[in-house]
């Protein structure tokens, strides 16, 4: 079989630690003597470059491997990782590209055993036996001819054939006792999800850009490669990363099997690795040669999940970690593009010790977070602002912030105290924007920010409708400025377009209901766009919003005090239809606060059922809910009070209350 592979080196020197001596000054002189270009760690493994990946390179790119075997190369676990390797390429041994060498009487590991062996363990035959390796390398190792015998008599021949037939039993027997071996060793399946109850943080290969390009395979192996490196990185952190949460940190790469992830799949491929964290990419190799690696991560639902889809439902999906990363691919030049890697991935580690804290879904796991992404912040990338993508910093400060508005609220901080932690919110996304005006997340982020000044007006006027209308102003164009972004702007999953329809349809609604514009049908257009995007798609990151946009779109028909709904009307069942799919989303979802929100729709629903005449319906339609709640007796009295049919609607009142 002919070899049809170009390679860098003749052949590559694997030994152990402690043969090295007798390999550099015995064995090495004699293979370049002989004209042959060698690999040796010592001579060919680039600095800084993890040990596993060179080792790899070099097997790879040698067009011979000879394996020196000793009782120290045995005992090395390296030793069978090597072979595995070597087999891997030339599964059936055609091309004779591992050559085991004895050095000492040893039991060869795994299948190095089932390859023939230069004998090296008598001194006095090893200048003979070098010859055998040179020829092997060269090709110049050839069999006698074969010769002509004289053809057996008959009786001879009949013995012959029983023996033929004797030894071809024994050596099919012989063959499927090896084979069993061989099988009863093979490694067990790898697994193809992480475990259940850690903290899973998955590295993919850096997909090439262009899979048609004549160069696809090698710039594929050079983003395996990378990914390889920074999972490396990342996993000898995990025990530290495991105490900040108390469980597991599970961090897998290429090596472990997470395959090559297009952008339209990150989201279902996260599901099926049940990761929290997935590191992903593109790289391209650009004309002038250089490597340009343009790093992203996926933040998955159950890690980003807030207890305010109002304030912060932007945190899941894709985001890139900065701008592209270019290198040379020259050995002398990749000190610059792994250094650079790694204040990515300092950077990295914060926002994932953020992301850690963010999944206790508790007021003290937030409060954490805040102090890593503001350390995030310090760090030596940030502090850098060399224009490649500190803002993703920025844009989580401002998000945490905002996340600890929601607390500060449940714990009746004073309005002054809330208004700071709006304020530095938007100086964290003001930041982010400096940064890059065309960040969308940190533009919708700032809007958000203006509407959460405003609201802090009504609840200082202690007014329905005191709101800051100035602020609702400011927020409104920056809604409008993310939907008519281009689309090249916007990542999987980031949920962009259906937040700053729901921001809009807001600021429309209270418009309306608080009579300062009659802006009901801009806020029905926003709400059903909020609704087609999420029926168009159905992500899980946009479930609360889901909740929201069915519930809001009912109130524009049923809470529009000019405009009441008779019984039987169309628009009226249209109404109890979206309080009617907004519970259902939010009791699919099933967690705590897809059911808060689904309680909120739910007592709409009832007020719409009552004033619609279906009486009967309301109690099976409580009672339906209550069923997927643990403590049903105690939300029944909340919902019952909440309608506020007593006194009013004594029918419908006395249809819920037991």
């Amino acid at each position: 079989m002919a070899e049809e592979s170009t390679y860098r080196y003749d052949i590559f020197i694997s030994y152990s630690p402690a043969d090295a001596e007798w390999a550099l000054d015995w064995l090495l002189p004699r293979l370049t003597g002989a004209g042959l270009l060698v690999a040796t760690p010592e001579e060919s493994f680039r600095p800084g470059v993890p040990v596993l990946n060179e080792t790899e390179r070099c097997i790879r790119e040698s067009r011979k491997i000879v394996a020196v075997l000793s009782q120290a190369y045995v005992a090395d676990s390296a030793a069978e990782f090597e072979g595995l390797l070597v087999q891997h390429r030339d599964p059936a041994a055609r091309l004779r590209r591992l050559i085991p060498i004895r050095l000492e009487a040893v039991d060869a590991p795994g299948r190095i055993a089932l390859l023939g062996s230069v004998d090296m363990t008598d001194p006095a035959r090893r200048e003979a036996q070098i010859a055998r390796i040179v020829a092997a390398v060269q090709g110049t190792d050839d069999l006698p001819e074969l010769r002509y015998e004289r053809i057996p008599d008959a009786a001879q021949r009949w013995w012959e054939l029983r023996w033929f037939q004797i030894a071809g039993v024994a050596s099919l027997l012989t063959l499927l006792l090896v084979a069993g071996w061989i099988w009863s060793q093979r490694p067990p399946p790898r697994p193809t999800a992480m475990p259940e109850n850690n903290y899973n943080i998955a590295f993919a290969p850096f997909a090439p850009t262009n899979s048609d390009d004549p160069g696809a395979s090698e710039t594929a192996a050079e983003g395996k490669g990378r990914a390889d490196e920074i999972a490396l990185l990342l996993r000898g952190q995990s025990e530290d990363l495991s105490k900040l949460i108390n469980r597991p940190v599970t961090v897998w790469g290429p090596a472990d099997g997470v395959r090559a992830i297009a952008a339209s799949e990150v989201e279902s491929r996260t599901a099926d690795l049940n990761a929290d964290l997935l590191v992903y990419g593109t790289i391209e190799r650009a004309s002038d040669g250089d490597w340009q690696l343009q790093p992203l991560f996926y933040l998955a639902d159950r890690t980003a999940q807030t207890t305010s889809a109002n304030l912060a439902g932007e945190l899941q999906g894709s985001h890139a970690l900065g701008r592209a990363i270019r290198y040379s691919p020259s050995a002398e030049l990749q000190g610059d593009a792994n250094g650079e890697i790694q204040r990515r991935m300092e950077a990295l580690q914060l926002l994932v010790r953020g992301f850690l804290y963010y999944s206790q879904e508790s007021a003290a796991g937030y409060t954490k977070a805040l102090r890593e992404f503001e350390a995030a912040t310090q760090s030596g990338w940030a502090q850098a602002e060399d224009h490649t993508g500190q803002e993703i910093l920025y844009y989580f400060l401002g998000g945490a912030y905002l996340q600890q508005l929601i607390f500060a609220v449940e714990e009746n901080a004073s309005v002054d105290e809330r208004r700071e932690i709006i304020f530095n919110a938007l100086d964290g996304y003001e930041k982010a924007i400096d940064l890059n005006a065309n960040y969308l997340r940190a533009i919708n982020g700032e809007a958000a920010g203006y509407v959460q000044l405003a609201r802090l007006a009504q609840v200082e006027a202690g007014s329905t409708c005191g709101w800051d209308w100035g602020w609702l102003d400011e927020a409104a164009p920056l809604y409008a400025q993310v939907l008519d972004a281009d689309d090249s702007l916007k990542l999987p999953g980031d949920n962009l377009d259906i937040n700053a329809h729901l921001g809009l349809g807001r600021i429309a609604f209270t418009r309306s209901i608080c009579g300062q514009a009659d802006e009901w049908a801009v806020a029905r257009g926003h709400y059903d766009a909020a609704i087609a995007l999420y029926e168009s798609e159905r992500r899980p990151s946009q479930t609360l919003q889901a909740i929201l946009a069915y519930r809001e779109r009912g109130h524009t028909d049923f809470l529009n005090p000019d405009d009441r709904l008779p019984a039987g009307s169309q628009r009226l069942n249209e109404a109890i239809g979206f309080y009617r799919a907004s519970v259902a989303v939010g009791v699919a979802r099933n967690r705590e606060q897809s059911l808060l929100m689904a309680q909120d729709s739910l007592i709409f629903l009832l007020k719409a059922l009552c004033q619609n005449g279906e009486v009967d319906a309301l109690a099976p339609t409580l009672d339906d809910f209550l069923t997927h709640l643990t403590e049903p007796d105690s939300v029944r009295d909340t919902i019952v009070n909440s309608a506020g049919f007593a006194n009013r609607e004594e029918e419908c009142h006395n249809a819920i209350a037991q």
